[in-house]
C-alpha cells in the first residue's frame, strides 16, 4: 500500500523521494520485503531501471537497493556511471553479456547468494568492501579500466 510519505533513504544522488510502502522506504529500498513486496519490486524494478537509463542524472543510481530474489541483467548495457553501492542481493544475480561503458560501482554491496560478472567493465570497476558470501565468477569478465577490490 502505497502512502504519500517520500523515501529518506540517502544516496549518493541524494534522498529516494520514493513513495513509501513500509517502515519509511519505498519497495525498491525495504528490507525484509514479504512475499507481495518482491513481487511488486519484481514488477516495477526493470521499468525503473529504464526510467533511470533514460534520465539526465550523470549516474544510474541503485545505491542500497534490496533485491529480493534471483535477478538476471543479461545483455544490459550501462551507458552512463552506476552505481550498485550498499546494495544488497538476496537471491543470485547474473550480470552476463552486460557492458558497462561508465564505471561501474558496487562499494560494500553485498551478494548472499552466487553472483556472476561475465560483462565488459570500459571504464573503472570498483568492488570496495564487497562481500561475495556464496562465490563469486569473474572467468569471462572483461576489465579495460582500473579495478578495486579492496
Amino acid at each position: 500500500m502505497m502512502s504519500s510519505e517520500k523515501c529518506s533513504v540517502c544516496t549518493d544522488g541524494g534522498l529516494c523521494r520514493r513513495e513509501v510502502v513500509r517502515d519509511g522506504r519505498c519497495v525498491f529500498h525495504l528490507q525484509n520485503k514479504t512475499a507481495e513486496e518482491a513481487n511488486q519490486f519484481e514488477k516495477m524494478f526493470f521499468s525503473e531501471l529504464e526510467r533511470l537509463k533514460e534520465h539526465s542524472s550523470p549516474y544510474i543510481d541503485l545505491s542500497a537497493f534490496v533485491f529480493p530474489r534471483p535477478i538476471e541483467f543479461s545483455g544490459h548495457v550501462f551507458r552512463r556511471i552506476v552505481l550498485f553501492d550498499k546494495a544488497v542481493f538476496e537471491g543470485e544475480m547474473s550480470f552476463v553479456g552486460c557492458t558497462f561503458v561508465g564505471e561501474a560501482s558496487f562499494r560494500r554491496t553485498r551478494f548472499k547468494e552466487k553472483a556472476r560478472f561475465e560483462s565488459v567493465f570500459r571504464r573503472r570497476a570498483d568492488f570496495g568492501g564487497a562481500r561475495f558470501e556464496k562465490g563469486v565468477g569473474f572467468s569471462k569478465a572483461v576489465f579495460c579500466g582500473p579495478k578495486c577490490f579492496q
